[in-house]
């Protein structure tokens, strides 16, 4: 276990859900004016420690030396008609840390009203949605791509979040995928988002190709697509693919319907994974 998760706080319950977000933009209810929590609120309901006050800030370790915190995705969405509000975070742990690797937290906020005032109150906080083994540094979110849940036959919520990275000359898309779980219990072991892995969407080598270098340049886009499970309760997650990707020395392949990517949730490992064959 690492040795941040003791800090992590668990408030509130919740039965029911219906389920709809945007990404870093206001609740697609259209009845929520009020100003999200603070950066710095919403990293102290998690850690413990507000720091600066910023979206990102240094947290000591207990190797002296510092991670750094930061303000990662915004997320609105609506259950049974009451607005709420998740702040997701990533950890990236610095030099000497004790951590393992990325660490991402959240968050959640539910809107309430007293005396005709409405405000933000801590529903739930976390600080292991999801811990990444060797990865230093979280992928970016990706403004230009929408965000794609699926509410579940249980009333769990499946998103996933755009992301890109840039590596050895390419722009790699893929999506960052996260589950909530809306009925927390008293067992201990609640966790209200949990982390289940990223799928691939595409790319780009405009940084590393052209007539004088040996890679032909190629882009292409995944779409994302929940289908109904054939069984159990998590979606089948599908990716179509369009564009062109490298075949091989010099050679390029266009991409159509038959290289849609479908990855099903395995329950030993609680992440998505593409099927051997698929």
């Amino acid at each position: 276990m690492m040795s941040r998760i003791g800090k992590a706080a668990f408030l509130g319950s919740v039965m029911l859900v219906s389920i709809f977000g945007t990404a870093h933009a206001a609740s697609n209810s259209g009845a929520v004016n009020i100003p999200d929590p603070a950066p710095g609120y919403v990293l102290a309901d998690i850690w413990g420690e507000k720091g600066d006050g910023s979206a990102s800030y240094a947290l000591a370790n207990a190797n002296g030396s510092s991670d750094i915190v930061s303000l990662w995705y915004n997320y609105h969405f609506e259950i049974a008609g009451t607005p709420y509000y998740t702040g997701f975070t990533v950890l990236e742990p610095g030099e000497g840390s004790s951590e393992e690797g990325l660490l991402f937290g959240q968050a959640t906020y539910r809107l309430d009203t007293d005396g005709g005032k409405s405000f933000w109150t801590l529903f739930h906080g976390q600080n292991d949605v999801g811990e990444l083994p060797g990865v230093t540094k979280a992928e970016q979110v990706d403004d230009t791509r929408d965000p794609v849940q699926y509410v579940t036959s249980n009333q769990h919520v499946v998103l996933a979040i755009p992301t890109t990275i840039f590596e050895a000359g390419e722009t790699i898309n893929n999506f960052t995928i996260f589950s909530f779980d809306p009925e927390k219990n008293d067992r201990g072991d609640y966790k209200g988002w949990e982390y289940l892995g990223s799928v691939a969407a595409g790319g780009e080598n405009s940084a590393n190709c052209g007539d004088d270098l040996p890679t032909p340049c190629v882009s292409s886009t995944g779409k994302l697509s929940f289908a109904p499970p054939v069984s159990g309760t998590m979606p089948v997650i599908r990716v179509d693919m369009s564009g062109t990707q490298v075949e091989g020395p010099g050679k390029t392949k266009t991409l159509g319907a038959n290289d849609a990517v479908d990855y099903t949730f395995d329950e030993n490992t609680r992440q998505y994974q593409q099927p051997a064959g698929n």
